[in-house]
């Protein structure tokens, strides 16, 4: 997996590559209630790792307002990524 995110970003270190997997892998599996990533959850690591890249570039920012001076930041991922995550998610019993 991280060899295809080299190629998709060969502009960006390892380093940062391997985090951002590792952080999208974490937050599959917590959400998801599982032990670790199937394969077939690999496009939306993807995602997951796009999105986090586009809130780097921005900073968080999702809009802005000049006049009135509004800030908004986004915290949280896509709908898509969230259905996505939903298909394979786990019901934890007690």
């Amino acid at each position: 997996m991280l060899s295809k995110l080299k190629i998709l970003y060969p502009a960006l270190s390892d380093e940062l590559l391997s985090l951002l997997l590792e952080n999208a892998i974490t937050f599959v599996c917590d959400y998801c209630h599982l032990d670790e990533v199937d394969s077939s959850l690999n496009a939306t690591l993807f995602k997951i790792i796009q999105e986090d890249l586009s809130k780097i570039d921005s900073q968080g920012l999702s809009s802005e307002s000049a006049g009135g001076v509004s800030v908004s930041y986004t915290s949280d991922y896509s709908p898509a990524i969230y259905a996505s995550l939903n298909k394979h998610k786990r019901i934890r019993t007690a």
